[in-house]
């Protein structure tokens, strides 16, 4: 799932800096306007998802164990 979402991430991302690239003024403000709110949201619940816990220690798979 997680592999997945990354993909649907990395598609998207390339999508809009394709389309930044080629936008004129309008169609950037368009594209600001609904994609930027979201897009901020997600990368800050990722950072808040990989703030070390008290004890210092980042976020881990869910396979790793000591």
């Amino acid at each position: 799932m997680a592999r997945v979402t990354g993909e649907t991430v990395v598609d998207r991302l390339h999508y809009l800096h394709a389309l930044v690239q080629q936008a004129d003024e309008t169609s950037l403000a368009l594209v600001a306007s609904s994609e930027l709110g979201p897009m901020i949201k997600a990368l800050l619940a990722v950072l808040d998802d990989h703030t070390p816990d008290e004890r210092g220690r980042g976020l881990h798979p869910v396979w790793w164990t000591r």
